[in-house]
């Protein structure tokens, strides 16, 4: 995720600290096809001996998300959460005033932390997880409609790395910062 995430990184430089949480198990099976064998990935679901990109189809194991969520608690509090995939998922349980969800898929039902934050939602309408990237959209519009935004882009699933996309989420960021700085 800090790979992917370099531009936006650089982009909001000394305006925000970034805290990457890392999945606390390893992968499963193999990685995308995309990502070199001998980068390491962690992933938050998935089922010990199954494949890599169908780990998302089962629930997270309780005591890997438990201690996932207990570990980025430990670091609050936050002002925003940003997740990509399952990690998107995650950052749904993760206390903070707002959110941006790259790809994000469905959570676990019930896990949910706070919707009615202000939320972005950015994702590819070709991806093939893309059902899962509109329902997560769709449970924060339900809670908060004027609260949550969606942008598509045509990177697959992945973050994003075009300018309009950059320039997107980085507007979000600044705009929830200087909400916040305003309320305090």
């Amino acid at each position: 995720m800090e790979l992917q995430m370099h531009p936006y990184v650089s982009a909001l430089g000394d305006e925000v600290d970034f805290v990457f949480a890392q999945a606390p198990t390893r992968s499963t099976g193999p990685p995308d096809p995309t990502i070199p064998d001998e980068l390491p990935t962690f992933e938050w679901y998935g089922v010990v001996g199954g494949s890599y990109d169908e780990g998302w189809l089962h629930e997270p194991q309780p005591q890997v998300l438990d201690e996932g969520l207990r570990a980025i608690a430990a670091q609050t509090p936050y002002e925003g959460v940003i997740g990509f995939s399952q990690g998107g998922a995650v950052a749904s349980m993760v206390d903070a005033h707002w959110a941006v969800f790259f790809s994000t898929i469905t959570p676990p039902p019930g896990r949910v932390r706070k919707w009615g934050r202000p939320t972005l939602h950015v994702f590819d309408r070709a991806e093939e997880y893309v059902p899962l990237c509109e329902e997560v959209a769709a449970q924060a519009s339900d809670a908060s409609p004027e609260a949550t935004e969606v942008i598509h882009h045509k990177a697959g699933h992945h973050v994003p790395q075009d300018a309009a996309s950059v320039g997107a989420v980085v507007r979000f960021c600044r705009v929830q910062l200087d909400a916040r700085r305003e309320q305090v």
